[in-house]
């Protein structure tokens, strides 16, 4: 199932953990390239410091300006590239602008992240983020804890 975590000997955390997190990252790469989850870590940023992610209507123009107006990332080789309010901004964006399956694509993504962390980053999230936090977010809320520590 897509959101069924990976198997404990593989699971990451902070501190101690016998996992690498260049292990980790590949481990969770293949999953999402082998359930469709891949998109969770495409993620846009404004081209215009400062400037709003622009909504999105569906439509060609509005498309179009899109976009011309941000720049995608891909979080598992360009995370540096994103700031902390460059996630959050995505995240609140995705939320509004984003349809049925970018939606269930997070709640996915979500629960496998979340179930496939060790217990000390599983507390932090449950402390430090939102119940419906993106992918995205979570995603990138990991790999910054884990580049804290490594």
């Amino acid at each position: 199932s897509s959101c069924k975590p990976l198997d404990e000997a593989k699971r990451i955390d902070e501190g101690t953990s016998k996992v690498t997190f260049a292990h980790w990252l590949n481990d969770v790469q293949r999953h999402f390239g082998n359930t469709g989850l891949d998109s969770i870590a495409y993620v846009l940023k404004s081209a215009t410091p400062n400037v709003p992610i622009p909504n999105y209507d569906g439509s060609p123009a509005s498309l179009t300006a899109l976009k011309l107006a941000t720049t995608e990332y891909d979080l598992f080789k360009e995370w540096g590239s994103i700031t902390k309010d460059d996630i959050i901004a995505f995240d609140s964006w995705i939320k509004l602008h984003g349809d049925e399956v970018d939606l269930s694509n997070n709640q996915y993504a979500r629960q496998f992240l979340r179930g496939s962390v060790g217990p000390i980053l599983r507390d932090r999230i449950d402390r430090e983020l939102e119940i419906d936090v993106s992918g995205g977010r979570l995603f990138y809320f990991i790999i910054r804890k884990l580049q804290a520590v490594s």
